[in-house]
Protein backbone atom coordinates (compact mmCIF):
# COMPACT_ATOMS: atom_id res chain seq x y z
CA UNK A 1 0.00 0.00 0.00
CA UNK A 2 0.70 3.82 -0.64
CA UNK A 3 0.10 6.83 0.55
CA UNK A 4 1.44 10.23 -1.16
CA UNK A 5 2.84 13.37 0.59
CA UNK A 6 1.95 16.45 -1.04
CA UNK A 7 4.23 19.16 -0.35
CA UNK A 8 3.60 22.75 -0.52
CA UNK A 9 5.26 25.66 1.01
CA UNK A 10 3.83 28.47 3.19
CA UNK A 11 7.04 31.34 2.51
CA UNK A 12 5.98 32.65 -0.29
CA UNK A 13 6.66 29.84 -2.62
CA UNK A 14 4.62 27.81 -5.44
CA UNK A 15 2.74 25.32 -3.97
CA UNK A 16 3.67 23.43 -7.10
CA UNK A 17 6.29 21.30 -5.49
CA UNK A 18 6.52 17.85 -6.33
CA UNK A 19 4.40 14.81 -4.91
CA UNK A 20 6.63 12.24 -3.41
CA UNK A 21 5.33 8.94 -2.72
CA UNK A 22 6.19 7.11 0.47
CA UNK A 23 5.62 3.29 -0.30
CA UNK A 24 3.63 1.84 3.38
CA UNK A 25 3.57 -1.64 4.30
CA UNK A 26 4.59 -4.91 1.67
CA UNK A 27 6.51 -3.80 -0.98
CA UNK A 28 4.37 -4.10 -3.95
CA UNK A 29 4.13 -7.76 -5.23
CA UNK A 30 4.87 -6.47 -9.00
CA UNK A 31 8.75 -6.55 -8.81
CA UNK A 32 8.37 -2.57 -8.80
CA UNK A 33 11.18 -0.87 -6.71
CA UNK A 34 9.88 1.58 -3.63
CA UNK A 35 9.05 5.04 -5.53
CA UNK A 36 12.05 7.37 -3.87
CA UNK A 37 12.21 11.46 -3.31
CA UNK A 38 14.15 12.66 -6.23
CA UNK A 39 13.76 16.01 -5.59
CA UNK A 40 15.61 17.85 -2.82
CA UNK A 41 13.19 19.63 -0.43
CA UNK A 42 13.34 23.85 -1.15
CA UNK A 43 15.59 25.54 1.24
CA UNK A 44 13.79 26.36 4.47
CA UNK A 45 16.75 27.68 6.53
CA UNK A 46 14.77 31.08 7.53
CA UNK A 47 11.56 29.53 8.16
CA UNK A 48 9.28 28.93 11.13
CA UNK A 49 8.13 25.84 12.57
CA UNK A 50 9.64 22.50 13.55
CA UNK A 51 11.01 20.36 11.34
CA UNK A 52 9.69 16.29 11.34
CA UNK A 53 12.13 13.57 10.57
CA UNK A 54 11.17 9.84 10.53
CA UNK A 55 14.04 7.32 9.73
CA UNK A 56 13.13 3.67 9.18
CA UNK A 57 9.69 3.37 10.89
CA UNK A 58 8.07 0.26 11.03
CA UNK A 59 4.63 -0.33 13.40
CA UNK A 60 3.18 -3.45 13.10
CA UNK A 61 -0.13 -4.43 14.76
CA UNK A 62 -0.91 -8.60 15.99
CA UNK A 63 1.86 -9.38 13.57
CA UNK A 64 0.71 -7.44 10.34
CA UNK A 65 3.47 -4.35 9.25
CA UNK A 66 1.02 -1.13 9.07
CA UNK A 67 4.33 0.84 8.54
CA UNK A 68 7.61 -1.06 6.65
CA UNK A 69 10.89 1.03 7.13
CA UNK A 70 8.96 4.51 6.66
CA UNK A 71 11.13 7.73 5.82
CA UNK A 72 9.89 11.02 6.01
CA UNK A 73 11.06 14.46 6.13
CA UNK A 74 8.69 17.34 6.59
CA UNK A 75 10.84 20.97 6.82
CA UNK A 76 10.41 24.17 9.12
CA UNK A 77 7.24 25.95 7.19
CA UNK A 78 6.12 23.07 4.61
CA UNK A 79 2.38 21.77 4.58
CA UNK A 80 1.97 18.13 3.65
CA UNK A 81 -0.74 16.00 3.11
CA UNK A 82 -0.64 12.67 3.25
CA UNK A 83 -3.54 10.76 1.07
CA UNK A 84 -4.13 7.12 0.72
CA UNK A 85 -6.77 4.32 0.72
CA UNK A 86 -8.28 3.28 4.04
CA UNK A 87 -5.77 1.18 6.29
CA UNK A 88 -2.69 2.27 4.50
CA UNK A 89 -0.96 3.92 7.64
CA UNK A 90 -2.03 7.36 7.38
CA UNK A 91 -3.18 7.41 11.16
CA UNK A 92 -0.90 5.78 12.63
CA UNK A 93 1.87 7.36 11.24
CA UNK A 94 0.33 10.79 13.05
CA UNK A 95 -0.33 8.84 15.94
CA UNK A 96 3.55 7.73 15.85
CA UNK A 97 5.10 11.31 15.62
CA UNK A 98 2.31 12.65 17.58
CA UNK A 99 3.92 9.89 20.49
CA UNK A 100 0.91 8.05 20.79
CA UNK A 101 2.14 4.92 19.18
CA UNK A 102 5.38 3.40 20.02
CA UNK A 103 7.29 1.86 17.15
CA UNK A 104 8.90 -1.44 16.54
CA UNK A 105 11.93 0.15 15.25
CA UNK A 106 12.81 3.33 13.61
CA UNK A 107 13.48 6.78 15.30
CA UNK A 108 11.25 10.59 14.65
CA UNK A 109 12.81 13.51 15.50
CA UNK A 110 10.65 16.71 15.89
CA UNK A 111 12.71 19.71 16.05
CA UNK A 112 15.68 18.04 16.82
CA UNK A 113 14.31 16.14 20.02
CA UNK A 114 13.65 12.47 19.65
CA UNK A 115 9.89 11.15 20.13
CA UNK A 116 11.37 7.47 20.21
Amino acid sequence: MRFQALRASVAGHAPDTPIHTVSLGAPPTTGATPPTQTNPPPDTSSREGAPVDVRSLSISFGGKAVLDNLDLTVAPGEFIAIVGRSGCGKSTLLRAIMGLVRPDSGEIHVDRASAR
